[in-house]
């Protein structure tokens, strides 16, 4: 794990407390260049869709900008640098290249993924999570469900070490204000403790 690169998705979870997001950010890194290609912090309220956590974004950016037909100069970069790893080439079709992509990132993410979000990367093809806290009330990499563990779709996934307490804290400050984007009746109550959240 390079620890950089979570400092780095720390700072996208800041950014999502401050526009009254859920504090939740992550990275993919593109391993063969070591390059950061993603990065998002929650965009639940924003965009009025449940669905939106950081790592869909994240995967929605990517397969969005590899499978258009003009790319920018970078994702044409990530692209032809899969494309000349892969023994078919000349036979692989965009879709083919966009999974060995994500075979070949890396995630760090604030927080443990939740079961939705989890499964969302074993689908993409993913081979490598790291995060800092857990997430114990929806955690899909070991804390609730072990979905990085499935026989069709594996990935190793690693965290609870580095950066837990700051991410955690992030998700505190969130809750103890209660979440403004909604109506008062539904929003959380103020909590004393609430160490592990869902992303």
């Amino acid at each position: 794990m390079e620890q950089k690169y979570l400092d780095l998705a720390l700072e996208e979870a800041v950014l999502s407390l401050e526009n009254g997001e859920t504090p939740v950010g992550c990275v993919f890194v593109y391993k063969p260049l070591d390059k950061i290609i993603a990065k998002s912090g929650n965009l639940t309220n924003q965009t009025c869709n449940a669905t939106t956590h950081c790592e869909i974004n994240c995967i929605t950016k990517i397969s969005r900008e590899i499978l258009k037909q003009e790319r920018t100069e970078e994702f044409e970069e990530i692209y032809q640098c899969q494309l000349d790893q892969m023994e078919d080439a000349k036979e692989a079709t965009t879709k083919q290249v966009l999974m060995k992509i994500f075979e070949h990132c890396e995630l760090y993410v604030t927080i443990e993924p939740c079961i939705m979000c989890a499964h969302a990367l074993a689908i993409s093809g993913i081979k490598t999570v790291y995060f800092g806290g857990a997430n114990s009330k929806f955690g899909g990499n070991g804390s609730i469900y072990n979905i990085h563990k499935q026989k069709r779709f594996p990935y190793t996934s690693t965290g609870g070490e580095y950066l837990a307490k700051e991410s955690v804290e992030l998700l505190q400050k969130f809750y103890e204000r209660g979440n403004e984007n909604i109506p008062e009746k539904k929003r959380h109550r103020k909590a004393k403790s609430r160490s592990k959240t869902p992303t």
